[in-house]
């Protein structure tokens, strides 16, 4: 109950949260707590869409749950630019090979991996090119975040989408499985549903 109030007190868009529909509020509230995950806009948020509030879980809730499971070691996730060198020859290579120029101009963003280390010493990667992820984008409520032009956070929706891809072929606790389903329910789409390139 605690981190509830302080997720609605410290709500950055507070005003718009208190005139929103009281019975969605609570739905979301049970969903975040039934996952396990904290309203602090880290692990889970609130969000407001026509007046109904939904309970979405972040990127970093996804990947401490998925640590919590004992079957996940490690989650790496990167998005890639034009002028970064990226390689990644499926069946040959162990992991991408992606090296950055951190502080140079590296053009605009060509796609997303995503890398999840069992403690089995199992790398599952995937790797999404542009298209692939603006085509999932145009399913959700709110794909113009996802454009690099307009989503002032985009980097974080693509890396989301490609850990979301790669936990699908992970093993799962019933955490992750039904935090992944609310995101999927927060976002207007089945992502277990395959989408076409």
């Amino acid at each position: 109950i605690s981190t509830v109030k302080n997720g609605i007190q410290t709500h950055p868009q507070i005003d718009k949260l208190a005139s929103a529909d009281r019975r969605t509020l609570f739905a979301s509230c049970l969903k975040a707590a039934s996952d396990g995950l904290v309203l602090d806009g880290r692990e889970a948020a609130l969000v407001v869409f026509a007046n109904q509030v939904t309970y979405m879980p972040m990127t970093q809730g996804l990947v401490k749950l998925a640590r919590n499971s004992g079957e996940v070691a490690k989650i790496t996730s990167e998005v890639v630019y034009k002028n970064d060198t990226f390689q990644y020859r499926l069946g040959v290579d162990e992991v991408p090979l992606h090296e950055p120029d951190w502080f140079g101009d590296r053009g605009e963003a060509v796609g997303v991996w995503c890398c999840v280390k069992l403690n089995s010493g199992e790398n599952i990667v995937r790797v999404l090119p542009k298209v692939k992820v603006l085509n999932i984008a145009s399913k959700t409520k709110n794909a113009s975040q996802y454009d690099p032009k307009s989503g002032l956070y985009f980097d974080e929706f693509w890396r989301k989408t490609a850990i979301k891809n790669a936990l699908k072929y992970a093993p799962k606790s019933t955490y992750l499985e039904s935090a992944m389903n609310h995101d999927n329910e927060a976002q207007g789409f089945d992502f277990h549903e395959p989408v076409e390139d």
